[in-house]
């Protein structure tokens, strides 16, 4: 069981908060009043009757409550009048049982600041009535800045920058401290260089001092108060990280967003001893009218950062439209971590500022808002974008209140904290009749009311956090959680998934090790905890599965890669035995042999230069089952080939033309006006040896269209030069202003690997010089483009291998079996592997049809047997194994089916056979060699009263031993035919 161990100091401190008296005029304390804090388990009543006099002297000493229920705090009174109530505070002060006493003080509220211009901020404080959001009471409990741990708060503001200048800003931003300015080194190794002061997306460092809108933003957020200078923010003190990242493009404001996020993680994962503790990000900009559906990288940021533990807040349009219909990015987003905003003003109207009762959560003041200015300055500025960052400032503002229970949810289950200040903004709003049908909430912001959610937490009893699974055998797990503050008893329950019955743990300490358990086997738990009267149950089971199920290797890793060789390591297998790993380039058809190992790990060589490779990885365990294979892929170095073969490049002016774009079996690449020549290396352009592929050339004019023919060259036999006439696949019939269309066939014979294709556009009218080859000495109107690309004996697009369905078993002899199973469409061939059960090694045999005889088998033993299919390109995983057991006499013939029903006589034959079966029934007939090969398919159908029909074996089928597969349509089987 753990209990917090709160100072005495600030338990005080936090009871005297309850009790807050304002008097003009007054005593610094109340007469005869003393809280008192108990040590060990002593009486106070006790305390109360040893002191009930003193010398004699009735002190009228006595209990008015106990102020803390469950810690011996309480507040006594006595009569001034009747004993002087400094010598009993001095008696009692005194008493060992008595671990602090203090008399009980007037408290006189500092909930407003002493900023001159804090009277003009009628949005945290109207004096006309209403519509403020009631921050003075807030700032009762909490004016910002830390945890009650002490963790800094941070705000990160992506906007146009800061003033780091301003009076009332300077102490609230946040700096890395882990930084060194200016240095030009990652000091603390996070991936940004300098960011010392925050971030700049578009510089790459930390200029973020040039802002104006973010200045005005940032003023709500955390103007430094009662400093006695201008305003105050809704935080008296908190941290602002600037971002600058708002220039238009999108993969800036992701970039924005992912700065916040990475010092977040850094600040989780080292406990709060780096990066940030970034409770939410504000954004007071957007696009008006704009679709989520247009933007869905920019909508799934928010859920990243929230599932992170951070809150995003967005400021609506300025527009008065409905955002549910017209859109708007980004408070159109749907993300339960995205909390949206419109403006009111002074009466509570939201006069200029989209709505949605979908998209659009709660308003905030947002008309005639004092706030910071650039240049040291202060003004009235109306938007969204000052609404806002008052939601924002509030979150921030949740996580400081003296409750240490967000905090261990931040810090143990940062996305429930998340949650949690959501829902107390939310939950907290002042109902506003007007907004009840455009906002989600049906309110305006109310700083107080949400602070009350947060302390309620204090209170409640909570289910422990935080809770994780750690298999650590195939018999152990390690189970883990944070309890809360107030915590009596903790209850933890398991049992196996699906069965009905728990077991019961009281009181186990985190992190708790489970034994005696099933290998490869799903469990589930869970936690109840009782407080004081009250109880609380985690709402979900946490499942988890004990080691040993022979899992395929995950995480496949390829390092140290040079243009022959690569190093290749994966996470351990518990209960492996053996690795099993083969590998081929992504061009190839066939993979190489398998390669076992017994570490985790292992180095390849002799590897082609610039070739793509696959790798397949599989396991064999301990008990003798074997793993499906995990894919991976890995590219060896050596490209120099394509990349940098020296080509000759024709001079061609692309002044008045050039190619637009270039479409290759229906794979467009745009690439515009690029001065006569360029190079595109990072396309991924895979074409397939005898295939043909249609392509399109689009050309670009600079005012007037004109007359342009086209060659294409592929360099087949990489030479690094363009053969006449063998390597130029397209000529252009005829000159053309429009769209250039045709079709390139590649040769059988082109060899695997890269090359380079050239597309070349010639000017062909009036005045032209010619029609020149793959290179040419004179200036050229047009434009050339080289590609990197692939050449494919086979389609890399082509389906995975399936895995081999059930096997069908039988006849089975004393020292054969016979063995079939469900063909496959996309199979190349069979591979099939057995082995005496108790054995580990397996016997490999390679088959083209979904048949095969086993023999030599050891009579009256049980054999185990597995198969996978090769297709192109690729290898199926090898399928669940099959048990069959031979016979134990030689006169014993198993059969899977009821083959009785079926006969050939005479066997062995010579010329001709006859087939014996049931009247009017269709028979499908399959006539194998005995290594597999399929000789001949019957199809044989018996009239009405027929029992016999001869079967039309081929006359030129040699003498010796074959398997007949028969089956009609509700049975099955196979008969051993010989033929001398």
């Amino acid at each position: 069981m753990k209990k917090a161990n709160w100072p005495i100091w600030a338990l005080l401190t936090i009871l005297s908060f309850q009790s807050i008296l304002l008097q003009a005029q007054r005593s610094d304390h109340v007469p005869g009043q003393y809280i008192v804090w108990l040590t060990g388990a002593n009486s106070i009543d006790e305390v109360i009757e040893d002191y009930a006099s003193i010398s004699g002297n009735q002190t009228a000493l006595g209990l008015k409550k106990q102020l803390v229920p469950g810690y011996p705090i309480y507040l006594l009174q006595n009569d001034p009048a009747q004993f002087d109530e400094t010598l009993l505070l001095n008696y009692l002060r005194q008493d060992v049982r008595v671990a602090e006493i203090q008399q009980n003080h007037w408290l006189s509220s500092r909930s407003l600041p002493d900023d001159p211009m804090f009277g003009n901020q009628w949005n945290f404080l109207n004096t006309n009535g209403g519509a403020d959001i009631d921050i003075d009471l807030a700032w009762e409990v909490t004016t910002g800045g830390h945890t009650a741990s002490g963790h800094p708060i941070v705000i990160a503001l992506i906007d146009d920058g800061i003033d780091p200048d301003h009076p009332d800003l300077v102490s609230n931003l946040w700096t890395n401290s882990a930084e060194i300015s200016g240095n030009g080194i990652d000091d603390d190794g996070n991936g940004y260089v300098d960011d010392f002061a925050g971030w700049n997306v578009q510089a790459d460092l930390d200029l973020v001092q040039y802002g104006i809108h973010g200045v005005q933003v940032a003023g709500m957020l955390g103007a430094k108060g009662n400093n006695g200078t201008g305003i105050s923010g809704t935080n008296w003190d908190v941290r602002i990280m600037p971002i600058v990242g708002i220039s238009g493009l999108e993969s800036e404001i992701v970039e924005a967003y992912g700065y916040a996020l990475n010092q977040r993680i850094l600040w989780q994962q080292s406990g709060g001893t780096a990066g940030a503790f970034v409770t939410c990000t504000n954004t007071s900009w957007g696009a008006d009218l704009a679709s989520p559906s247009d933007y869905p990288l920019w909508c799934a940021m928010f859920d990243l950062l929230g599932e992170n533990g951070i809150l995003s807040v967005a400021a609506t349009t300025n527009s008065n439209v409905n955002v549910d219909i017209e859109g708007d990015m980004p408070t159109a987003c749907s993300s339960p971590y995205l909390i949206t905003v419109t403006a009111t003003d002074e009466a509570d109207q939201r006069n200029f500022s989209g709505f949605g009762i979908q998209s659009i959560d709660l308003a905030a003041p947002g008309e005639e808002i004092l706030t910071t200015d650039i240049n040291g300055q202060y003004h009235y500025q109306s938007g969204t974008s000052y609404a806002c960052p008052q939601v924002a400032g509030i979150i921030a503002l949740l996580y400081s209140v003296p409750c240490v229970e967000l905090e261990i949810l931040a810090l143990s289950d940062p996305m429930a904290a998340a949650i949690t200040a959501r829902d107390a903004i939310l939950n907290g709003v002042d109902p506003v009749a007007n907004l009840g049908n455009e906002v989600n909430s049906g309110g305006r912001l109310n700083a107080y009311n949400s602070v009350v959610e947060v302390l309620n937490l204090c209170d409640a009893c909570l289910a422990p956090v935080g809770i994780e699974a750690t298999p650590i055998s195939d018999s152990t797990v390690s189970l883990d959680w944070v309890s809360f503050p107030g915590t009596v008893e903790t209850y933890l329950k398991w049992r196996e998934l699906g069965t009905l019955e728990w077991n019961q743990i009281t009181n186990p300490t985190a992190p708790y090790i489970l034994g005696d358990l099933e290998g490869c086997t799903a469990y589930e738990f869970r936690l109840k905890v009782f407080c004081s009267g009250t109880q609380s149950e985690s709402p979900n089971s946490i499942t988890f599965e004990t080691l040993g199920c022979c899992e395929a290797p995950a995480n496949i890793q390829a390092s140290n890669i040079t243009d022959s060789s690569a190093h290749l390591e994966w996470e351990e297998v518990y209960g492996a035995e053996t690795y099993i790993l083969r590998y081929k380039t992504a061009l190839a058809n066939t993979w190489s042999s398998p390669i076992s190992t017994e570490e985790p790990q292992l180095d390849l060589d002799s590897l082609e230069a610039c070739q793509t490779y696959d790798i397949k990885l599989m396991v064999g365990c301990l008990d003798g089952a074997a793993s499906t294979f995990s894919y991976s892929q890995f590219e060896v170095t050596g490209c120099e080939f394509c990349e940098e073969q020296s080509y000759c490049n024709p001079e061609f002016y692309a002044w008045f033309e050039w190619i637009e774009s270039f479409t290759l079996d229906g794979q467009e690449i745009q690439t515009g006006n690029n001065d006569g020549y360029f190079q595109i290396f990072g396309e991924d352009i895979v074409l397939v040896a005898g295939e043909s592929y249609p392509f399109i050339i689009e050309p670009g004019f600079n005012n007037w269209s004109y007359m342009e023919s086209y060659l294409i060259w592929i360099d087949f036999d990489q030479n690094g030069a363009f053969d006449y006439p063998e390597e130029l696949v397209f000529e252009s019939p005829t000159s053309t202003e429009q769209n250039q269309e045709g079709i390139i066939t590649i040769p059988d014979s082109a060899p695997e690997g890269t090359s380079r294709l050239r597309v070349m556009q010639i000017y062909t009218g009036f005045g032209s010089l010619g029609f020149p080859f793959s290179c040419t000495n004179f200036i050229e109107y047009g434009e050339v483009e080289d590609y990197c690309i692939s050449i494919s004996e086979t389609d890399p697009n082509l389906p995975p291998c399936q895995t081999l369905m059930d096997f069908e078993i039988g006849p089975i002899t004393v020292d054969t079996a016979f063995i079939s199973w469900t063909s496959d469409t996309t199979a190349n061939s069979y591979e099939i592997r057995y082995r005496l059960l108790e054995e580990t090694d397996w016997i490999y045999i390679q088959v083209a049809e979904p048949v095969l005889l086993l023999d030599n088998l050891e009579a009256c033993s049980t054999y185990e047997i597995q198969g996978q299919i090769h297709c192109s390109g690729d290898v199926g995983g090898f399928s669940e194994s099959s048990l069959f057991e031979t016979a134990c006499i030689q006169s014993e013939l198993v059969f899977q089916e009821e083959t009785s029903l079926v006969s050939i006589f005479p066997n062995p034959f010579d010329q001709q056979v006859l087939f014996a079966g049931i009247p009017e029934k269709v028979y499908q007939l399959q006539l194998y060699a005995i290594d597999g090969r399929l000789i001949q398919e019957i199809t044989l159908e018996l009239d009405s009263g027929a029992t016999t029909l001869e079967l039309p074996l081929n006359p030129e089928i040699a003498a010796g031993m074959y398997l007949l597969h028969w089956k009609d349509d509700r049975n099955s089987g196979t008969i051993r035919l010989v033929k001398y």
